[in-house]
């Protein structure tokens, strides 16, 4: 019995031990941050720590703040814009991506350069009852300098006579089909 015994505590401390270097492995060299009662904060924390004893161990929790984060960032750049008026040398632009949709509106995504340096020309809806083009043009600001930065992703909102359905929603420039993805600029 004692041979049995000894077999399950060697086998727990192996289990153990692998668990630490897994853990370790996937945690940051930081220590964890202590906090005493007078600072402690006052609302859940986005991660939580917890210890326990022979051995010892750290398990981290992470909650899905993480996905809120990320898709807080990719909404802080992006840039609602409307056409104007006086810009020169236009050019088209293709719509990247369905950012929002509902029944009587869609929402595409397309990346251009600085907004100090480039506006929306012309949007343009077209509808059938298979599908929904839609038609982008942008153009140069008069006293546009520094054309090479890179600007926010520009989104613009098309109003629709029908409910958008399952109709698919098709930049004319490209001839495709619109996801809901961002498209990857690197991949270009």
């Amino acid at each position: 019995m004692s041979g049995t015994r000894y077999h399950t505590i060697a086998l727990r401390s192996i289990v153990a031990v692998a668990l630490v270097a897994v853990l370790a492995a996937c945690t940051d060299d930081d220590p964890a941050p202590t906090v005493d009662d007078a600072t402690a904060p006052t609302t859940a924390p986005a991660e939580t720590t917890v210890t326990t004893s022979a051995p010892t161990t750290t398990e981290t929790t992470t909650t899905e703040t993480t996905e809120t984060t990320a898709a807080a960032e990719e909404e802080a750049d992006l840039m609602p814009v409307e056409t104007e008026e006086g810009l020169t040398r236009t050019f088209p632009v293709s719509a990247g991506w369905i950012v929002d949709s509902s029944d009587n509106s869609v929402t595409v995504g397309t990346s251009v350069g600085s907004t100090e340096c480039y506006g929306l020309a012309s949007a343009e809806v077209k509808e059938t009852a298979d599908e929904v083009l839609v038609t982008l043009s942008a153009g140069f600001r008069e006293d546009a300098t520094g054309c090479d930065q890179l600007g926010p992703f520009w989104t613009y909102e098309f109003e629709l006579s029908e409910p958008l359905g399952d109709r698919p929603v098709v930049d004319t420039h490209t001839g495709l089909e619109l996801g809901t993805e961002r498209p990857d600029p690197e991949e270009g």
